[in-house]
């Protein structure tokens, strides 16, 4: 028997990913600037050297991509609650 709520549970994972991925994005940045013990801020680009190339740059980059978050949540809270009303509708007319 095929599982009705497979497509729907899938988008209601996808919208949560497209949701908090530039917030995970943010952590990871946080993460390698830690590791590599450098500084990562919204204000300027900070030299962060690693094996002999300079990646503050990018670092800078991905990290500014947090603001995303202001687009991508909304996006992905309309398609969880999509999600959610077509997994009700499939379990009501069962």
């Amino acid at each position: 028997m095929k599982n009705p709520f497979k497509k729907p549970l899938v988008w209601l994972l996808l919208s949560m990913v497209i949701a908090v991925s530039p917030f995970i994005l943010v952590g990871l940045v946080d993460l390698i600037a830690n590791l590599s013990g450098c500084d990562v801020n919204e204000g300027c680009i900070q030299p962060c050297m690693v094996a002999g190339v300079d990646i503050g740059g990018i670092l800078y980059s991905l990290f500014m991509s947090g603001w995303y978050l202001f687009i991508t949540f909304p996006i992905g809270a309309i398609f969880f609650i999509g999600s959610l009303i077509w997994m009700a509708r499939i379990y009501l007319n069962r």
